[in-house]
């Protein structure tokens, strides 16, 4: 069962969160759809809220995504999985 953003956290300003591909860390799945231009992920993290930025870097490049959508798994309880919209660079 996924627990709403709405329920997890109260109404906050918008926030930018970095996360870094790495091969020793796996604190993230990213799952792009119609060619990058939405994309699933799933994480870890608190705070993280439908309007919030993503930014997702690796050596070479970054590339930056809207949370359009947000659920917060029950266990753990900083465990989500959103739908990104990528915003045009």
């Amino acid at each position: 069962m996924l627990i709403s953003s709405l329920q997890y956290k109260a109404a906050k300003h918008t926030q930018t969160h970095y996360y870094r591909k790495s091969e020793e860390a796996h604190d993230h799945v990213f799952a792009p759809k119609d060619g990058g231009i939405m994309a699933y992920m799933t994480g870890v993290g608190e705070g993280i809220q439908a309007g919030d930025y993503l930014i997702l870097q690796d050596d070479y490049q970054s590339e930056q995504y809207k949370v359009d959508k947000i659920n917060y798994y029950p266990a753990p309880p900083d465990m989500w999985v959103a739908l990104l919209k990528q915003v045009a660079s």
